[in-house]
């Protein structure tokens, strides 16, 4: 074989799964293969680009049995060869019989190349029988002795309505037997499978089937057993639907008086034409706009509805669409007249159809009268074009009738492609339906007012784009009836400016708030170190003045500590207050590296407390590294304090892949856990849960640090706890870090 194949190997042996591949390689197969030896792994890598799977018959914790079901519930038709170290005989052909392809043992694998050509031979065929069936323009159904679906090709699926992926391997008995014919059915089976005889093999026979909306259908169908010599028959048949010719035959005919209602009803003038010019149909609407009768018309030659001044061209105009008939506007550019039988000049618009029939070619034409619009143009075109607002008028049925330059730039239409449309084309497809109802009523009460007043409104662009917009409505009563002249506004720029002066005044709230918060809880925090000071000074004072100098140590150990806790708080507030004032220098960081810094510098801590630190493979993510050590550092401290379980503390550190938009990091320790109504309350400044005379050292600073660093990068910090169950910081970085930093930007 020349191409390379791609095999999946289940094997935990690295000696057998060499072997495998040097018996391919000396029958010249090129193998690409992957090893795996759990049912987790076979399932994540189990996918369509492997060409063949090598099964060892049993793993310590999966087997052959369990990969071929596997394999047949995802639909996989693979070729499927199992290698066994068992010489039980009766192994292989029930293993054969569930779906294995062949069956070899460890000890003679000297066939292995043969037996894999021979697999991947079987599947071409497979795939070209299949190929073949799905060419097939009637339906092809095969079912085993047990009456499960193994065949259901493409034109099955037309026909009953059911996918082939959700029958496969399901009861025909419960598909397409109708429930009174069931028993029938599985009788037959049965009958045939004790004496060979059946009423129905090798017949044409019309019975009724059941279609996946409930429905019966009338099928013909010819069914051919094939018998195997060790193994059960199959029985595939071939199907038609009956009712299909019948069913066209009605549809036909209701078509044909649906469209001679369609023709009668529509607003427009139809005509149609031969290629001669004569008219063979027309409907009331031309009665009403030339003046003439049907039977005027009928048979007559179109010239005789076309101006004196345009009949000579007209002719050669009609033989050149003929030569190319499309559909299209007629007269393109060009305005348009219609002659009435009474001498009147119209404006018309036409739309042209070509109509292939058995009679030969017909031109279908669209005829509008154009009057009113061209009077309605003509009486608003310099006020209308005039305006530096989109104008826009409509009729009570939501029609457009008049539309200004502007309102075309506004909404990307050119004039023709929306006079005459509904106007909803212009609303977003969730407004539609409330908007119908809101013209209505504004047509029951007309008068001057801003629309939608207490709401956002938006226009739809014919790209597709929303934007916002301000429309005022001006009702107009003319002759044809109740206009309503819209004047649309985009307030897209005014939009962008309050939306940007309300963050910006949100934002300046936010600040203002956390800096009254942050001066209360520094000034709390930091007297009471001043305080405990001020406190062993006079103690100090009082125990020179009497000569107790036992005293003097445990005083001046008390004022060192309270003067640590000041520095310590002071270095912990300049480090919170420089993370949002440094820039975030974003790059692509692996994670166990800093990881492995972090744990570096803090061994002597760790060591400390005796702690184990577990580390997973951590995925790489575009971060500020100095603050994303800051941030691990901080939350790895935080495990060392309070996350002793008894006498031991245990901190792990993983990723999770659980949501595609974020990379989480997480630092997990075993230790009291934290009541789910402080799980925001420690990421806030000075803020420690603990018992006093239980708790570790700490000024409360640290978790704010590590939420002002996930806000800097556009993340989120959180912690998933409860008492008594331990504590999980979880980090999640934006997977789309640098695109959100270039929106900021913007």
């Amino acid at each position: 074989m020349n191409s390379k194949i791609k095999a999946l190997i289940v094997e935990n042996s690295n000696q057998v799964i060499d072997q495998i591949v040097r018996e391919l390689n000396k029958t010249n197969i090129k193998i690409e293969h992957i090893s795996v030896a759990t049912e987790t792994n076979f399932h994540s890598l189990l996918d369509r680009s492997i060409n063949i799977i090598f099964c060892s018959y049993q793993l310590e914790s999966f087997n052959s049995t369990q990969a071929l079901k596997i394999l047949q519930e995802r639909g996989f038709d693979i070729p499927f060869i199992i290698i066994s170290g068992e010489s039980n005989e009766e192994i292989m052909p029930e293993m054969l019989r569930m779906g294995a392809t062949d069956y070899l043992h460890k000890d003679r694998l000297g066939r292995l190349g043969p037996a894999t050509i021979a697999a991947l031979k079987q599947k071409d065929i497979r795939n070209e029988y299949k190929a073949i069936l799905d060419a097939s323009l009637d339906p092809i159904i095969s079912i085993d002795h047990k009456g499960d679906i193994l065949q259901w090709n493409k034109a099955a699926e037309d026909v009953f309505g059911f996918k082939c992926a959700d029958v496969l391997h399901t009861k025909l008995v419960d598909t397409i037997i109708p429930k009174r014919l069931r028993q029938q059915h599985l009788n037959g089976i049965k009958k045939y499978l004790e004496t060979g005889a059946s009423k129905l093999i090798e017949k044409k026979v019309q019975i009724p089937a059941l279609h996946a909306s409930g429905e019966e259908i009338q099928i013909e169908i010819f069914i051919k057993a094939t018998n195997h010599t060790h193994n059960p028959p199959i029985f595939t048949a071939s199907a038609r639907d009956l009712g299909e010719q019948l069913r066209s035959e009605i549809l036909i005919k209701r078509n044909e008086s649906r469209l001679r209602q369609v023709i009668e009803a529509t607003p427009n003038g139809i005509i149609m034409v031969d290629r001669n010019g004569k008219i063979t149909l027309c409907n009331a609407e031309i009665e009403s706009l030339f003046g003439y009768s049907r039977n005027e018309l009928i048979g007559k030659n179109v010239e005789i509805l076309i101006p004196e001044k345009y009949r000579e061209r007209h002719p050669e105009d009609r033989k050149n669409y003929f030569k190319n008939p499309e559909t299209r506007q007629m007269g393109s550019g060009r305005e348009l007249f219609g002659l009435r039988k009474n001498g009147v000049e119209v404006p018309l618009e036409i739309g042209l159809n070509p109509l292939e029939t058995e009679e030969g070619m017909f031109v279908l034409a669209s005829v509008v009268d154009i009057s009113t619009r061209k009077n309605l143009e003509e009486r608003f075109k310099q006020v209308v074009e005039a305006t530096p607002t989109g104008i826009l008028m409509v009729d009570q049925k939501g029609i457009i009738a008049l539309l200004n330059g502007h309102c075309e730039a506004l909404f990307g239409y050119t004039h023709d492609e929306l006079v005459g449309k509904h106007m909803e084309v212009l609303v977003p497809h969730r407004f539609r339906e409330a908007h119908s109802t809101h013209r209505q009523k504004f047509f029951e009460s007309p008068e001057t007012r801003q629309m939608g007043v207490g709401r956002d409104l938006f226009g739809l662009r014919k790209d597709g784009e929303e934007f916002p917009i301000e429309i005022g409505l001006n009702p107009m009563m003319t002759n044809d009836g109740t206009y309503v002249l819209a004047s649309i506004v985009d307030i897209t720029k005014r939009k962008v400016l309050e939306n940007n002066l309300l963050q910006s005044s949100n934002a300046l709230k936010e600040k203002n708030e956390e800096m009254e918060q942050f001066v209360y809880t520094v000034t709390h925090d930091l007297k009471s170190p001043l305080v405990t000071s001020t406190g062993f000074l006079g103690f100090l004072r009082q125990d020179i003045e009497a000569k107790r100098y036992d005293k003097l140590e445990d005083s001046l150990f008390r004022l060192e500590r309270a003067n640590k806790r000041m520095e310590q708080l002071i270095n912990d507030l300049l480090q919170l207050s420089r993370v949002g004032r440094l820039e975030v220098n974003a790059e692509e960081i692996a994670c166990n590296e800093v990881v492995s810094n972090v744990l570096e510098n803090l061994a002597s801590q760790i060591e400390e407390v005796g702690a184990n630190v577990m580390v997973q493979n951590l995925p790489t993510i575009v971060a500020d590294k100095k603050r994303l050590y800051q941030a691990i550092e901080n939350l790895v401290l935080n495990a060392l304090k309070y996350g002793r379980n008894k006498d031991e503390v245990e901190i792990e550190i993983g990723s999770r892949t659980d949501d595609y938009k974020y990379t989480k990091l997480f630092i997990k320790d075993h230790g009291p856990g934290i009541d789910p109504k402080y799980h925001e309350k420690v990421f806030a400044l000075f803020q420690r849960l603990e018992n006093s005379s239980e708790s570790p050292e700490g000024t409360g600073v640290g978790l704010a640090i590590v939420a002002r660093i996930m806000q800097v990068h556009h993340g989120k910090a959180w912690v998933e706890s409860k008492l008594g169950d331990g504590a999980t910081f979880i980090l999640a970085f934006p997977n789309s870090y640098e695109e959100r930093e270039h929106k900021n930007e913007r």
